[in-house]
C-alpha cells in the first residue's frame, strides 16, 4: 500500500472515529495544540486489529494484505492504548478489538445528524431517542413529521441503487433469506453474536450449517467479517439495505 493511500484510509478511520480513542474507558480526542508556534497535530494512531505482518500481534495468514490494511481491519486508538493492545495480543483479542472499534463507531455516527437517503433507518433513530411514553410506531410517524428528518433528507429525495436485490436473485429462496439475513442482523445489532443469529434463523427453520456456509460466502464476497463470536457488517450499504427490508420485525421486536 501506498503512504498516500494508508495517509487516506487513516484519515477515513479518524472521520469514522470522531477524532477520538476507541478504547471504551479511554475515549481521548487525539488532536493538540496549536500551542505558541508550534501548529496542530494529530497523534491518533490507526491500529491493527489482525496483524499486518508475521510476528505482529494477532496476526492471521489467511487475510488478505487489502483487508488487513483497510478501514475495517484498522481501529483508532491513542497511542498508549495501540500499544497496550499490540504488547498484549492474548488480553486483547480479535473479538473484543472488533467489539470496541464498531460500538465506537456506531457512537460517533449516532451523535451527529447528517443528511441521508436512508429514510427508514433515519426515522427509526430518530424515534429511540425520544423519552416519550408514546408507541415506536407513533414516534417513526413523530420522527417522520419532525424539523431534524425534513433537513436530513430535503437533499437526499433521489433514488437509492438496490444491490441487494441484484445479489441474491441467483440464489435459491432458503439461501436469499439467510444471506439477508445475515447481512440485516449484522449491521442492526452491530455486533451480532453468531449464536443469536443461529437461535434467530433457527426459529424460522434454518439449519445451523446452512447459516454458517451462507455466512461464509458472505465473507468471501466481502460483505461480512467473521470472527470467533460475531458477524460483523463491511460493506455497510449493502448490510443496512439487508437492515432496510427486515424493519418491520425490528421495529415489532422494540415494542415487545
Amino acid at each position: 500500500m501506498s503512504s498516500r493511500l494508508k495517509e487516506k484510509v487513516k484519515l477515513y478511520l479518524a472521520f469514522r472515529s470522531g477524532g477520538v480513542c476507541a478504547h471504551p474507558e479511554c475515549q481521548v480526542r487525539l488532536t493538540e495544540g496549536p500551542a505558541g508556534d508550534d501548529e496542530g497535530v494529530v497523534i491518533g494512531e490507526a491500529a491493527h486489529i489482525f496483524g499486518e505482518k508475521p510476528g505482529s500481534a494477532r496476526f492471521d495468514p489467511i487475510k488478505p494484505i487489502e483487508f488487513l490494511n483497510s478501514a475495517e481491519n484498522l481501529i483508532y486508538l491513542c497511542p498508549n492504548h495501540h500499544t497496550l493492545i499490540d504488547k498484549q495480543p492474548e488480553t486483547h483479542m480479535v473479538d473484543e478489538l472488533f467489539f470496541w472499534k464498531f460500538d465506537h463507531e456506531r457512537k460517533m455516527r449516532e451523535a451527529i445528524t447528517e443528511p441521508s437517503v436512508e429514510v427508514t433507518f433515519d426515522e427509526l433513530q430518530l424515534a429511540t431517542k425520544s423519552p416519550s411514553s408514546k408507541s415506536l410506531l407513533e414516534e417513526v410517524q413523530d420522527a417522520r413529521n419532525s424539523e431534524e428528518y425534513r433537513v436530513g433528507t430535503q437533499n437526499g429525495l433521489e433514488e437509492k441503487q438496490d444491490f441487494l436485490t441484484p445479489m441474491l436473485t441467483e440464489l435459491g429462496e432458503i439461501d436469499q433469506d439467510v444471506r439477508r439475513r445475515v447481512l440485516g442482523y449484522s449491521r442492526w445489532y452491530e455486533p451480532a453474536s453468531k449464536n443469536q443469529i443461529f437461535e434467530k434463523l433457527a426459529v424460522l427453520g434454518h439449519e445451523r450449517g446452512v447459516v454458517a456456509n451462507n455466512a461464509r460466502r458472505l465473507q468471501d464476497d466481502g460483505l461480512i467479517q467473521i470472527t470467533e463470536n460475531y458477524y460483523l457488517p463491511v460493506n455497510e450499504e449493502i448490510c443496512q439495505q439487508a437492515a432496510e427490508s427486515l424493519m418491520a420485525e425490528f421495529l415489532q421486536e422494540l415494542e415487545e
